[in-house]
């Protein structure tokens, strides 16, 4: 287990870019691996730097140790001298990435030093931060080093590289914003929404209210996010979750299908329908209307909607697929008539 905090305030950060942030993780080096003089009492101190202005502690440090893992591969492949294999021009049209590594391991390509082992070694007499461009990088790669002082007074330097535009687009652990704290949470597609991210939004609560789970449906909201539900209305994730709760232990075999209507800045209007029966097996399709509204953070802050409920027959029933997510290939609700 990693225990993880921000160093920020406690560090002086003049002259670094506006926005950086230093993490540190403590944990217990794993079985049978030798303590370095810097391990205090049986644990191991890892801190990192990012402009991440979004993203759980926990994530952006999953991100960091992923990368490290890359890097220090790349290295091993160079030390052992894999691209004298037999196998590397068979293996290049198949692999790419691999064969990326490789030639970064033989020197043909800039090679990006590990997040642990300190500086790379031509900076190491400046311990001040630089820029890199990488040949398949959209917008470059900044390696930031920074010097952090912990409570035995030794430091120690630290190097994280970015991501491009291209992977930020997609993960919400490197997405650059302002205004927001490093331990909110966050949900992608971020607002002002587009066509394209408002369905993908869409799509991402439909498939979290089909897991029917509470617990997991609430943390989409802020954490006193208000909504008004037919004529009941919940104020915060404790609400919400007694409310969600109540709702699929009386909707058995819940299925749902939603559609963007509308959007604008940080609101989306959605139009759904969902089939389910009580426990005497009596079927139900309800349609109804919602408007959401949002933080930066992507998390919904308002909920409002209006459903009106339709008994049907198990014979009319349009929702078949099994419980869960509803397949990419299953028709939406314009397709269903509905």
């Amino acid at each position: 287990m990693v225990h993880l905090g921000v160093l920020t305030d406690m560090l002086d950060l003049t002259g670094w870019p506006k926005g950086m942030r230093v993490i540190v993780g403590k944990e217990r080096p794993h079985p049978g691996a030798q303590l370095r003089f810097t391990d205090i009492g049986g644990h191991r101190f890892t801190c990192f730097v990012t402009d991440a202005r979004r993203g759980q502690l926990a994530d952006l440090e999953l991100h960091h140790h992923l990368r490290a893992r890359c890097e220090d591969r790349i290295r091993a492949a160079k030390d052992t001298g894999l691209a004298n294999l037999p196998r590397l021009d068979a293996d290049r049209a198949a692999n790419p990435k691999r064969t990326r590594r490789l030639n970064q391991a033989r020197g043909r390509l800039p090679r990006r030093e590990p997040v642990h082992g300190g500086l790379p070694r031509k900076y190491r007499s400046t311990g001040r931060g630089v820029c890199a461009r990488w040949p398949d990088r959209g917008e470059g790669c900044q390696v930031v080093v920074v010097s952090v002082l912990r409570e035995s007074n030794r430091s120690r330097t630290v190097v994280l590289d970015g991501e491009n535009a291209r992977s930020r687009a997609r993960t919400f652990v490197l997405a650059q914003a302002q205004g927001s704290d490093m331990t909110d949470e966050a949900r992608p597609p971020f607002p002002p929404f587009t066509r394209e991210t408002a369905i993908q939004k869409v799509r991402l609560a439909e498939d979290g209210w089909n897991t029917r789970d509470p617990q997991k449906v609430a943390l989409a909201y802020t954490v006193d996010s208000r909504w008004r539900n037919r004529a009941e209305f919940a104020t915060g994730r404790d609400e919400i979750i007694s409310f969600l709760t109540r709702k699929w232990n009386r909707e058995l075999e819940y299925r749902l299908i939603k559609e963007l209507w509308a959007f604008d800045g940080n609101r989306i209007a959605v139009r759904f329908a969902y089939e389910c029966h009580d426990d005497s097996r009596n079927w139900f399709r309800s349609y109804g209307n919602e408007n959401w509204e949002f933080d930066d953070n992507g998390l919904m802050r308002l909920r409002y909607a209006c459903i009106n409920d339709l008994p049907i027959k198990e014979s009319e029933r349009k929702f078949h697929w099994p419980l869960g997510r509803r397949p990419d290939d299953h028709p939406g609700l314009s397709d269903l008539g509905l």
